[in-house]
């Protein structure tokens, strides 16, 4: 038994000997592991590519950077939208008995229809030269007013003087007088030997300046009557039928260009050769009574009007 315990405590010690053996080498590799590697608390840590360095405990902090501030973005004020300019509709066109004259517009000669009377030119004026004289003198027509004078042309119309409630009076200032609903203009015999051009636009003037008077009225621009042939071939080359049609043509422009109605007066008389026949005229030019009622049966005839809406809708 003695024998056995020595031999196990020798086993013991054995094993004893061995583990602090191996404690000593141990102790030994970290002493000389330490002393190749002492700790520099200066000595950077090798920072893998890519990754942040966590900065020192010296090293400034950056001060933080200010956020800045938006600027406020402009309120854009809505530009006011203008109302549409309404499209006026077109002038109504009645007869002389308030019924519709239909597929009618400016710039065409006004057609026949069943003749009016009198009344339709109850607030009527006729302005002219020496034929409009011979119409309000021989027409029969009353009740209307006449702003009429020899030689009266598109070159002197603002200028002239007539006779107007037993007064002489500038014939435009005659006119404003007072207010009409219609107005029938007869000029351009006394323009025969002016320049085409220079007609239109001295017509056109002139009917600028009337409706700038009557803004309301119905303006009539009646064509040039004819000639006899006979006058024709006395007064010279220019002074004819064929010359007296080609002012009418600007005419008829003119009453699309300015919203007129046109009164084909010259077919009223002329002949199968477009001559005013010899029997209709004391010169050549001029009528004689009888055919000034021809002349007023003819615009009887030819009778149209447009209703007030039609007048304030050309005036828009």
């Amino acid at each position: 038994m003695n024998r056995s315990k020595r031999r196990a405590r020798l086993g013991l010690g054995i094993v004893l000997y061995i583990l602090l053996g191996l404690l000593a080498i141990a102790a030994i590799f970290i002493f000389i592991y330490v002393l190749r590697h002492p700790s520099d608390p200066t000595t950077p840590i090798a920072v893998p590519s890519g990754a942040s360095a966590s900065p020192s405990p010296s090293s400034e902090s950056p001060s933080p950077t200010a956020e800045e501030t938006p600027e406020p973005t402009p309120t854009v004020e809505p530009s006011p939208t203008e109302p549409p300019t309404p499209t006026p509709e077109p002038a109504r066109f009645i007869d002389g008995f308030g019924r519709d004259v239909l597929d009618f517009d400016y710039g065409q000669p006004v057609p026949e229809a069943e003749p009016v009377g009198d009344d339709f030119f109850t607030d009527t004026a006729f302005i002219g030269n020496s034929l409009t004289e011979g119409f309000m003198l021989y027409s029969g027509l009353t009740g209307v007013d006449g702003f009429a004078a020899k030689s009266v042309s598109v070159r002197n119309i603002e200028t002239v003087h007539v006779v107007f409630n037993g007064d002489v009076i500038n014939l435009m200032d005659a006119l404003a007088l007072k207010q009409y609903g219609k107005i029938f203009i007869f000029l351009g015999i006394n323009e025969i030997s002016m320049k085409i051009a220079e007609i239109h636009d001295a017509y056109g003037q002139v009917i600028d300046d009337i409706q700038a008077l009557q803004p309301d009225a119905s303006i009539y621009i009646q064509a040039i009557t004819p000639v006899t042939a006979a006058a024709a071939k006395d007064k010279g080359a220019i002074f004819n039928n064929d010359r007296i049609r080609e002012i009418n043509a600007q005419l008829l422009l003119l009453s699309w260009e300015k919203k007129c109605f046109y009164i084909d007066t010259f077919e009223a008389f002329a002949d199968e050769r477009g001559n005013l026949p010899a029997i209709a005229s004391f010169d050549g030019v001029h009528l004689t009574a009888n055919y000034y009622k021809t002349w007023l049966a003819y615009l009887k005839s030819h009778a149209i009007d447009k209703t007030d809406y039609g007048r304030k809708a050309d005036l828009q």
